[in-house]
């Protein structure tokens, strides 16, 4: 089983189980798919909660502001990662 996450057509990672991995899967009584999607839920979701609470120690925010202030961070990245013109 190959797994592949694309973001606008371009392949980010791909994750490739071995028959150990599937097998052993099968043993707990779940379909592979369904097990990937229930442990990758469960990360997000801890990140989402770890993101609000380092935020929520400088100040409570609403989701959307929790939101801009990550755009702004992000965008800030992406001009320190462009190659500077000499």
């Amino acid at each position: 089983m190959k797994i592949t996450i694309t973001q606008d057509e371009t392949i980010l990672k791909e994750i490739e189980l071995t028959t150990l991995q599937l097998k052993a899967i099968q043993l707990t009584g779940q379909e592979p798919e369904d097990y990937i999607a229930h442990k990758l839920e469960r990360i997000l979701e801890f990140t989402v909660n770890q993101a609000k609470q380092t935020v929520d120690r400088i100040s409570p925010l609403t989701e959307g502001e929790m939101e801009s202030i990550i755009d702004a961070l992000e965008a800030e990245k992406e001009v320190q990662d462009e190659p500077r013109e000499r």
